[in-house]
């Protein structure tokens, strides 16, 4: 209970919250304790004495007859709060970020009388300390807690000037175990992974987010990503007639024609990516049915009923790509499950690259393991997105554990204000930096991303290319 208000607080009969016994030396003690602005460990506290130490002067006065010529205040040293009282003993706070919970108290003296007052108020836990740090705990496909990357194209920039539209993207990218699991000693359940084909141009980025509720889908993450990455280096890279459509597609769409020719040409690419981004999800699917396979023949036949299928190794699967072409930029995704992609400008445009990707009952997601999702062309089709723009300021990817607690709702991943807010989050804290190195970055990227919502505390996976 925290009292805001002065006339409320010296409304209450002080009676009530003050009793004394007449000692040899003179003294008060308190049997009944009251209770003031409880507070929180680790967040700002701050509350005013003034109503308490006047009933408190007020009381010793009718008690003996006399006005107290001071009042001090103690109890609440190495907590972190400070107790300040004025010259004339007529007002005081408590001030500070405590560093400790549960219940305090601090002992108000009037002098000369030597009467006291005990008063007591109680500090919650903060809830970051409450969450355990437990090693992670491998049968097999062990890996690391965390992970980061980054690559740094060749740029004229790098050494501190300003990047321009001719400047190729930094990519920085961090994989962060969950405060969930790592309660439980669980181990990391994301992936991620990206290249960049200095003679192509083209970028690739991936991430992946392993189900909760499957015994190995770290190994299904790791596999997509991996996949992913392998089969756009060998089909996207070496495709020159893919290149040369983009270089027509983008030269079309800057000249604002809107013609069949942009419609044909919009045809045409994603025909192209259609053999290949839809392509590193299903080669993961096989990838993966052949893993479980592998471990299930090395099981020992006392154990029959511990039999691995695909479900064991679900993951969802997110893959963004780009390229320059003359002084414009090319992005194209493909997604399977929960997460996020968006490319955002400098001017504050968006453009969702993804969509949330519900299973046939709320909270689910779908997974590159389900057959069911390879099902229909025409729907694999439809996920497969493109964009045209200027150097764009930053094309971002993201599992959930990022997505969910930085967009709470359809509408803010919508919209480009909150992107906006994120993107000034990450570069106040020197994320996203014109001249930092960018393994640098990746590092604060990885630390950032240990940041505290409630409710949210699954493994975070996010690439950037910025």
């Amino acid at each position: 209970m925290t009292y805001s208000d002065k006339d409320e607080l010296q409304a209450e009969p002080f009676d009530r919250l003050f009793e004394r016994k007449k000692a040899s030396a003179g003294s008060v003690s308190v049997e009944k304790q009251f209770f003031i602005a409880d507070g929180a460990e680790s967040r700002d506290y701050y509350f005013e004495l003034d109503t308490l130490i006047k009933n408190f002067r007020e009381k010793v006065k009718s008690d003996t007859g006399r006005e107290p010529e001071g009042i001090t205040v103690s109890g609440l040293e190495n907590t972190g709060l400070n107790i300040t009282v004025s010259p004339d003993y007529l007002q005081g706070t408590i001030s500070g970020v405590p560093d400790v919970s549960g219940t305090l108290t601090v002992t108000l003296t009037a002098l000369p009388q030597n009467i006291t007052l005990e008063v007591s108020f109680e500090l919650l836990p903060d809830p970051k300390k409450l969450w355990k740090q437990i090693p992670s705990q491998f049968d097999r496909y062990e890996r690391a807690d965390d992970e980061i990357a980054s690559i740094s194209p060749d740029k004229s920039g790098a050494d501190g000037g300003e990047k321009s539209s001719e400047q190729g993207f930094t990519v920085i990218g961090a994989s962060h175990r969950g405060r969930s699991h790592a309660h439980e000693g669980k181990p990391r359940d994301d992936s991620m992974g990206m290249y960049y084909d200095r003679d192509s141009g083209w970028y690739v980025t991936v991430v992946a987010d392993g189900a909760g509720s499957a015994k190995y889908s770290r190994k299904g993450s790791e596999i997509a990503c991996s996949t992913a990455l392998d089969i756009c280096r060998m089909k996207l890279t070496a495709d020159g007639e893919l290149a040369s459509l983009i270089d027509r597609y983008v030269n079309t769409v800057s000249a604002e024609e809107k013609s069949e020719e942009i419609i044909r040409l919009q045809k045409s690419i994603k025909l192209k990516l259609y053999y290949i981004l839809p392509v590193c999800a299903l080669e993961s699917r096989k990838k993966i049915i052949s893993e479980a396979r592998s471990v299930n023949s090395s099981l020992s036949g006392d154990a029959p009923e511990k039999q691995y299928s695909e479900k064991d190794y679900a993951t969802t699967l997110l893959i963004a790509v780009a390229k320059r072409s003359r002084d414009r930029w090319f992005t194209a995704s493909f997604s399977i499950g929960d997460g996020a992609i968006a490319v955002l400008q400098d001017d504050g445009e968006l453009c969702l690259m993804s969509e949330g990707d519900s299973g046939d009952f709320a909270g689910q997601t779908r997974f590159i393991t389900m057959a069911s999702v390879y099902a229909d062309a025409s729907a694999i089709v439809r996920r497969i997105k493109m964009h045209v723009c200027g150097r764009p300021a930053a094309i971002m990817l993201m599992t959930d554990g990022v997505s969910d607690p930085k967009f709470a709702s359809d509408t803010e991943m919508e919209s480009a204000h909150a992107w906006l807010s994120l993107f000034k989050e990450l570069k106040d804290n020197r994320i996203i930096t014109d001249s930092d190195p960018a393994d640098d970055e990746a590092q604060r990227l990885l630390e950032w991303l240990d940041f505290w919502s409630p409710g949210n505390h699954d493994d975070r996976t996010i690439v950037i290319l910025h």
